[in-house]
């Protein structure tokens, strides 16, 4: 019969102890290697952000898109001169397709674009402007519902000058005859700002010499122009401009005096409103411009932009449309 050994009691004890110890170490080390695990991971993350922020790589890699499928030929258009740009949320725009684009050609009422600008930065909405005479001769008498005397909000005169394109709203906001007199100013002040907002936004191919695009009643004298460069320029100003946008998506308005009386249903003079992707823009045709159109919609498979702008041309509606259908088409629209 074999007996059991007997382990003293000190040592049992001090077996106990190296057991806790042991226990103890290799918590703490489990402990300590995941607060620096994570300290490595958090200092890699910061890195990694820092390092995509300020990789020039990364900004050349988006330069880059979208990319051209030559597969797909680049169309004809038979305008004066166009071009169609991408245009990423944080970016600078892409050419994809252009025609003179530096070339200076008048732009018509695209010109009330700038128009729109100068009263959204200068004017109260809520203002109350007069129609002046000089103002009501600017539209054709037969079809011109704005008549002198009449007062209506700016924001109203703006919806129209905007969605119909209304040449008496455009001088109206100019001359700008507001309570309690009704006395205007010369347009020719307002349009001295219309031309310094120009300057200032580098807009240096650009002139303008009313505040609704009209050709000069001296056909000798020269008409506002600009280049689809330029007009490029003033698309990137105006996205940053939701209340221009809200009004050019709007497809009829019913326009109301300052009296709250019932006045008209202006219809927008956008075409292609209803096209799939468009977000607004704006129309315009004189004799000597022909027909303009400046177009914004959403890109392919992004967040940004596609500008379209066509100056001089006898189809702008469906020149639009074929470039806007050939740039989704001739390029692949990668979000990076």
């Amino acid at each position: 019969m074999i007996k059991k050994l007997k382990i003293p009691k000190f040592k049992r004890k001090e077996k106990k102890i190296r057991i806790i110890l042991t226990i103890v170490f290799i918590i703490t080390l489990i402990i300590t290697t995941s607060h620096l695990v994570k300290e490595i991971n958090r200092k890699e993350d910061i890195n990694l952000n820092l390092a995509l922020a300020n990789d020039s790589r990364l900004e050349f890699y988006r330069s880059q898109f979208p990319l051209r499928n030559w597969d797909v030929p680049t169309p004809i258009i038979g305008a004066s001169g166009f071009l169609v740009a991408s245009i990423e949320p944080e970016g600078k725009p892409k050419i994809l397709f252009d025609k003179n684009r530096t070339q200076r050609l008048p732009i018509a009422s695209i010109a009330k674009l700038m128009t729109a600008v100068i009263v959204l930065e200068e004017y109260n909405l809520n203002e109350v402007i007069a129609i002046t005479e000089e103002a009501f001769l600017k539209d054709h008498m037969r079809t011109n519902v704005l008549y002198p005397g009449e007062t209506y909000k700016v924001k109203d005169l703006l919806y129209a000058s905007l969605i119909e394109s209304s040449n008496t709203a455009a001088h109206a906001l100019a001359q700008r005859a507001t309570a309690p007199y009704y006395q205007p100013i010369s347009a020719n002040l307002f349009v001295n700002r219309m031309n310094q907002k120009a300057v200032t936004l580098g807009m240096n191919n650009t002139r303008f010499i009313n505040p609704s695009g009209l050709d000069p009643a001296n056909p000798r004298d020269v008409a506002g122009y600009s280049t689809p460069d330029d007009l490029l320029i003033l698309a990137e100003y105006l996205l940053k401009k939701p209340k221009i946008w809200e009004i050019l998506s709007i497809k009829e308005f019913n326009l109301k005096t300052n009296e709250g009386s019932f006045k008209y249903i202006m219809s927008n003079t956008n075409g292609l409103l209803d096209e799939p992707g468009i977000i607004g823009g704006k129309t315009g045709q004189t004799a000597r411009a022909r027909g303009c159109l400046f177009m914004v919609s959403k890109n392919p498979k992004s967040e940004g932009y596609l500008i379209s702008i066509i100056l001089g041309s006898q189809d702008r509606f469906g020149e639009t449309r074929t470039l806007l259908r050939t740039a989704k088409e001739a390029f692949h629209w990668i979000k990076i």
